[in-house]
Formats: C-alpha cells, structure tokens, sequence
C-alpha cells in the first residue's frame, strides 16, 4: 500500500512538473494565476509524501492508510468518469 502512493504521489508530482516544463509560453494574464495553483497543488503533494514517509519510517499504519487513501482518490474518480463517458458513447445512441 505505501509503495503504491508512493508512486501516485511521485506521478502527480512528475505530471505537475511536466506541466511546468512543457505548458504554453505564450502570454496569458492567468498564468500567473495557474502557476500559484499548481504551486499549492505540489506543495500539498510534498506534504503528503512526507506524511507517507512518517508513517512508513515510524510504522504508524493509520497515517500509510491516510495517505494511500488520499493518493487513490483521483485516481478512482477518473476511473468513474471513463466508464461513464464511455457508456455514454455507447448507449446514447
């Protein structure tokens, strides 16, 4: 369980850096604004990575369970959205 959020949590940050690295750089007067967003969006990662760590190192099974829960989340909810559009593209005919 720990080993799985500990590879959610290093793709999200992987994706965000990505994000960083390869996004538009044409002028938009809300990249500032997307960029602080994602800015608290990796430090909420990082903290939850070090929240993951703690409970790993101390063995502290409430805080793996936490994290791992937290990691999945997103995960889960874009499994639930494909299925859906993909019934939706089938049975809307």
């Amino acid at each position: 369980m720990a080993i799985a959020a500990g590879v959610l949590i290093a793709l999200y940050l992987s994706l965000l850096v990505g994000v960083f690295v390869f996004g538009s750089k044409s002028h938009d007067p809300q990249r500032g604004q997307a960029e602080g967003c994602a800015l608290i969006i990796g430090g909420a990662l990082v903290l939850l990575g070090a929240v993951l760590a703690v409970g790993v190192y101390f063995e502290i099974p409430l805080l793996v369970r936490g994290a791992f829960n937290v990691a999945v989340f997103p995960v889960v909810l874009c499994a639930i959205t494909a299925v859906r559009w993909v019934a939706l593209r089938l049975f809307a005919r």
